[in-house]
């Protein structure tokens, strides 16, 4: 087995009401070196928030196996301090994740200190791996000075014609948005094209998963280049343990389907 589990004597009081049935999981690989507590739903739930609903159904021990494969090996690049500084108290895994109604792959829900992870929604490893990283960014994002959809420094970076689309909840669906593209000079997906939250969750999760090919775009696209240094800046600021240590970490995984 990859990891012990027991039924979660405390579950936070923001989710405690309607997330009834969860189990903390104890994975080995992670030991007491982080703050939040990794749960698994193990029936349907449903969770009011001032901005929406979050609902999801329980995951099997076959998914969560499987799950924990692909999920452990990211999360262990990060330090601790970065999910303390994040204000991420739990990981919540399930399955059918929706936000009012629309199905989600993840939800980052700062308001209760939560992260949801759909074990299941989409399977090709790749995507799993990059959502893991992009919605952890949004919780970053949000604590680093409370805002989460204007970021002046980021704006300054961008050509003074460019806008946004309208948001990346009306991206959902679309397996494309997510996969790298060159389409787009200086950004590094379609779906980066659709707010400044998005842009910055997904420039830093694809820094993580290609640096190689990222680097490479960089020496010939300036705008991409900016938007990685003001990345790496922000996180050293937010969390001084995320240097360039952190980055060469990241850097020296070998993963299939890197691009050169």
């Amino acid at each position: 087995m990859l990891f012990a589990c027991f039924v979660a004597a405390f579950i936070s009081p923001a989710v405690a009401e309607n997330l009834t049935v969860a189990e903390v999981l104890k994975p080995a690989e992670l030991g007491d070196r982080y703050v939040f507590e990794l749960k698994c739903a193990r029936d349907p739930f449903s969770v009011k928030c001032t901005y929406g609903t979050i609902k999801g159904d329980g995951v099997n021990e076959e998914q969560l196996v499987e799950y924990l494969k692909v999920f452990l090996p990211e999360i262990k690049l990060y330090p601790s301090q970065c999910f303390q500084k994040a204000k991420v108290r739990n990981i919540i895994l399930c399955n059918g994740l929706k936000f009012d109604g629309q199905k989600r792959s993840a939800i980052p829900d700062w308001e209760n200190d939560t992260l949801y992870y759909d074990v299941v929604y989409w399977e090709p490893v790749e995507y799993k791996q990059l959502v893991i990283h992009h919605e952890l960014f949004h919780m970053v994002d949000v604590h680093d000075d409370g805002r989460l959809y204007q970021d002046d420094a980021w704006k300054r970076l961008l050509p003074e014609t460019f806008k946004y689309g309208n948001g990346g909840r009306n991206a959902m669906g679309d397996k494309t948005m997510s996969l790298l593209t060159d389409d787009v000079s200086g950004f590094v997906t379609k779906y980066s094209t659709t707010g400044v939250e998005e842009d910055k969750a997904e420039t830093f999760a694809h820094m993580i998963l290609h640096p190689r090919y990222l680097a490479k775009r960089a020496q010939s696209e300036g705008l991409l280049e900016a938007k990685m240094f003001q990345t790496k800046r922000l996180l050293k600021q937010f969390c001084p343990e995320m240097g360039d240590d952190f980055w060469k970490q990241a850097a020296s995984i070998s993963r299939p389907d890197d691009m050169n």
